[in-house]
């Protein structure tokens, strides 16, 4: 009887803890969405696969506002920036990039692919690895270049390596394997962050 009370108090409470679990992953895709209604669908969000990020109350727009500020003095110079360090990336891990960057190489060389654009200063690797198609320039494009960094925030907000709005930001700039390891970007985003 005892070993029946607690597996239904059990299943009481798992079931309570997926319904918080969803009802967080919802209000964020919703966030995400707003400017954009099909960023969510995008990014295919999975509310068991999301990180404890989601608890923390993320607000999308004045991240993207601190990002656009420190990225570009909020749009102010936009003007593109080549990465040659990306690019020995790009060369060094070639054979193991997705087919759709491998294919961006091959058809407008590694330069354009290791070069960042727009007022997030998107790196044009980056956004064909998640889904850009068109030629790397059109990343300047301001909604082009907002949609994909909304995009990319909730790749990193939903990873499990992420734990903390500071370690989001961090990824967004150095990426996922090097997060810690930019601390001044990080205090500059989070100043804008904090002071909107």
């Amino acid at each position: 009887m005892y070993k029946l009370l607690e597996h239904i108090i059990h299943e009481q409470q798992l079931e309570e803890f997926n319904a918080k679990q969803l009802a967080g992953s919802l209000a964020l895709a919703g966030t995400l969405a707003l400017a954009q209604p099909n960023v969510a669908g995008a990014m295919n969000l999975n509310p068991f696969q999301c990180s404890d990020v989601v608890k923390q109350d993320i607000n999308i727009n004045k991240l993207l506002s601190a990002i656009k500020n420190v990225e570009s003095t909020n749009g102010k110079n936009t003007k593109t920036r080549y990465e040659p360090k990306v690019e020995r990336h790009l060369r060094n891990k070639f054979n193991t990039l997705k087919p759709a960057v491998q294919e961006a190489i091959k058809r407008f060389g590694f330069k354009r692919m290791a070069t960042s654009y727009g007022p997030y200063q998107i790196l044009a690797s980056t956004a064909f690895d998640i889904g850009f198609q068109g030629d790397p320039e059109g990343l300047a494009e301001e909604d082009t270049n907002t949609f994909f960094c909304k995009k990319l925030l909730g790749t990193f907000i939903k990873n499990h390596r992420t734990h903390t709005l500071e370690d989001v930001i961090s990824a967004y700039n150095a990426g996922l394997g090097r997060i810690g390891k930019n601390p001044d970007y990080v205090k500059k985003v989070m100043n804008y962050y904090n002071h909107k």
